[in-house]
């Protein structure tokens, strides 16, 4: 892996973790594209997904420590933090924010647990690569948050199924 795989892999990582677009089929498809493959590079792959989850818990960091502190008294601040406050009648933005809020303690938990467990395959190489894209990660994830929330409020999922659609039927075009 050259230095250029590993800021390229975090830009994609950072831009495609949050959007409703599949960061792993991204990264599947943009590693082989740069004929960066096999275990090293699904180790690789899953460890950078730590800066992505970095950058929520940085973007939230004080939604997160106003949760926390209400969580023994605020019966609202409870149900967020297990998981309980119901989509229905919320707001696309405030959705997608409980959406992000929900998803990081099994993010964190899985990722983790995933470089610990591959974490010899991480330092294999340049030391350097593994903290080179989990920073690039980070930073392009914390640019997409803000922006997709801002999108989000005035425009609807929409033209991220049509990218999907769009995206498949070129993969199966140039596999088939």
């Amino acid at each position: 892996m050259t230095l250029w795989t590993a800021i390229i892999l975090g830009a994609v990582e950072g831009l495609t973790e949050f959007l409703p677009i599949s960061s792993t089929g991204h990264l599947i498809l943009v590693g082989h594209a740069l004929g960066f493959t096999g275990t090293h590079a699904i180790s690789f792959e899953i460890a950078i997904q730590l800066g992505s989850i970095l950058s929520v818990v940085v973007y939230f960091r004080r939604r997160l420590w106003v949760l926390l502190q209400q969580f023994p008294s605020d019966p609202t601040s409870r149900q967020i933090w297990l998981g309980l406050g119901a989509l229905v009648g919320m707001d696309r933005r405030t959705a997608t924010e409980f959406s992000f809020l929900l998803a990081l303690p099994t993010m964190i938990a899985a990722t983790g647990y995933k470089i610990v467990k591959s974490r010899a395959l991480l330092f294999q190489e340049d030391p350097l690569l593994f903290p080179v894209g989990l920073a690039v990660a980070f930073f392009t994830g914390l640019l997409v948050v803000a922006g997709f929330l801002s999108y989000i409020k005035q425009h609807t999922f929409k033209p991220f199924a049509y990218y999907r659609i769009v995206l498949g039927i070129c993969v199966l075009v140039v596999l088939g």
